[in-house]
């Protein structure tokens, strides 16, 4: 596995973005998150914030729902506006109703609406 991230540190340095991806991906899988930090400082210098949201879909996929948040309201402070929604998504699993109503109406205000909820013929029911 060190032999794989060595060469996508190089391949990252020669100007391959989808390297980043990938050796976050990596590290996320064998749970290096010191390594994960330094890559996803590495990414931010050089403007990738998208980087913020795949570990916090890591972090859920992997049960660690209750870190999501943390990783996207990062996402949101350099401008991922990608991120409302999703920060909003993993409230609600957690159980943080109004927390996730916040981000929701955030998303909303900037037009991230679902596509379900655009027709006039969304019924919402609770």
């Amino acid at each position: 596995m060190d032999e794989a991230l060595t060469r996508l540190e190089q391949a990252f340095n020669a100007g391959d973005a989808d390297a980043q991806n990938q050796a976050v991906s990596l590290l996320l899988r064998m749970n290096r998150m010191q390594e994960v930090n330094v890559w996803v400082e590495r990414s931010l210098a050089s403007g990738r914030t998208g980087v913020l949201r795949q570990v916090a879909d890591h972090l859920a996929l992997c049960g660690r729902r209750q870190e999501a948040p943390e990783w996207l309201n990062r996402a949101v402070s350099y401008g991922d506006t990608e991120a409302f929604r999703d920060i909003a998504s993993q409230l609600a699993y957690t159980g943080r109703l109004d927390e996730a109503l916040t981000w929701f109406g955030r998303a909303a205000g900037i037009g991230d609406v679902p596509e379900d909820f655009k027709s006039s013929e969304t019924v919402v029911t609770l």
